[in-house]
Order: structure tokens, then sequence, then C-alpha cells
């Protein structure tokens, strides 16, 4: 018996967890469960309407970057051929 209780490979099962109500009321169920439904889809369309807002912003400030780069990008290659220009001659 005490062989059998200190076995390092066996290991008892969880305890089940079972909750049963004491108080069911059917209809306020239905209410909130339609009211949930009410309100996740004007969550859902408010949700939506933010991310296109911030896909929308996205695409306005990778325009403006994708500029400033290309200007940052042209000046770096200006600089580079005036130190060339210079070491050479």
């Amino acid at each position: 018996m005490s062989l059998r209780r200190f076995s390092m490979f066996k290991s008892k099962p969880p305890r089940g967890f079972d909750y049963s109500p004491i108080y069911y009321d059917e209809d306020k169920e239905r209410r909130e469960e339609r009211a949930k439904r009410m309100s996740g889809e004007a969550l859902r369309n408010e949700e939506t309407r933010i991310q296109l807002q911030k896909s929308w912003s996205r695409l306005r400030t990778t325009k403006k970057s994708n500029g400033r780069s290309n200007i940052t990008l042209i000046m770096i290659i200006v600089l580079l051929v005036l130190i060339s220009w210079q070491l050479l001659f």
C-alpha cells in the first residue's frame, strides 16, 4: 500500500467541478442574451469603423514617410558622391 502511494509515474486525475445554480430564470437569460447580441453588433460595427480609420491613416503616413525616405536616400547618395570626389581629387 505504501509503495503504491509514492509511485513516480501514476498520479490522480484532477477532481471535477460541477456547479448547478440554485435559481435559474429562463426569461432573464433570454433577455440578457439578446441584449448581448445587440450590443455585440453595435460593438462590431464600431470596431470595424475604428479598424478602417487606422488602416487609412496608416496609408497616409506611409505615403509621407516614403517621400521622406526617398529624399533622405538621395541626400545620402549626394553626400557620399561629394566625399568620394574630395578623396579622389
